[in-house]
């Protein structure tokens, strides 16, 4: 808990620039966890063809990285 701590201070002493960044250099980390670029156009692909379903899961799961990046370096 005491790590957490002092990682979200120091998050907390970055410019706004410098969060964003880090933001989204999260985001993509926390993606590529399950999906790697070829995955991700391979879904993107198929959903301009009309197969949803898969587009569906992997849209849910980009959502939750997002969520779970922004409280990671933002705290909301």
């Amino acid at each position: 808990m005491l790590k957490r701590n002092a990682k979200a201070n120091e998050i907390a002493l970055l410019g706004d620039d410098t969060k964003k960044a880090l933001y989204e250099s999260r985001v993509v980390s926390l993606i590529r966890l399950r999906y790697s670029p070829n995955d991700e156009t391979a879904i993107l692909r198929k959903k301009l063809a009309g197969e949803q379903s898969e587009f569906d899961e992997y849209d849910a799961y980009v959502n939750e990285c997002k969520r779970r990046a922004k409280e990671e370096i933002y705290g909301e």
